[in-house]
């Protein structure tokens, strides 16, 4: 049965994903339905997408083109939906080190529910290490912002913003893996 296959890079946000064996040309990336990968070429540049996994409520993975979903690609699709302010109230605070790249700092508050119909979920992430490799640093961070307005039984108006701004140090090509 073939799977997905990823491999870690030597930076944050590095890395090779494949599902069926197709390259990240052929891979569909949905965010709350919302396809992100390039129009042309297909490319997913995941370093823009760096810590989305701290306001993800669910991941789905689906191998191959699905005759139910209009953008799907022939190597599969990944959706990511985040976390939807109406649906349940939460507060999240984490933070990690490491000596290399894994230091982060969490937060994420979500209203939940509420009389009037609005709700609202706010979060942030600061990302910051030396690299596995020399000059491949990293200083970056992630925001996330949800509001959404219940109106009637069956409907609901969203609005989410994320974003990544980040800065990182790239080793020359001529370093070797090691030293």
């Amino acid at each position: 049965l073939p799977g997905i296959h990823m491999s870690q890079g030597k930076g944050i946000g590095d890395m090779e994903l494949r599902i069926r064996g197709f390259d990240v040309s052929n891979i569909q990336l949905l965010i709350n339905g919302i396809p992100e990968s390039s129009v042309d070429e297909g490319w997913i540049y995941w370093s823009n997408f760096t810590g989305i996994e701290d306001f993800a409520e669910s991941v789905f993975v689906m191998k191959g083109i699905s005759n139910h979903h209009p953008f799907s690609r022939a190597g599969g699709t990944i959706s990511v939906n985040l976390v939807d302010a109406a649906s349940d109230s939460l507060t999240r605070f984490s933070a990690s080190y490491s000596n290399l790249s894994g230091n982060k700092i969490h937060f994420l508050h979500s209203s939940g529910p509420s009389r009037n119909g609005f709700s609202w979920a706010l979060g942030g992430t600061w990302r910051y290490g030396s690299g596995y490799k020399d000059q491949t640093w990293f200083r970056g961070g992630n925001y996330f912002l949800n509001l959404s307005k219940t109106l009637g039984r069956k409907n609901l108006l969203q609005l989410t913003i994320i974003g990544c701004p980040q800065r990182h140090g790239q080793a020359a090509a001529y370093l070797p893996d090691s030293i």
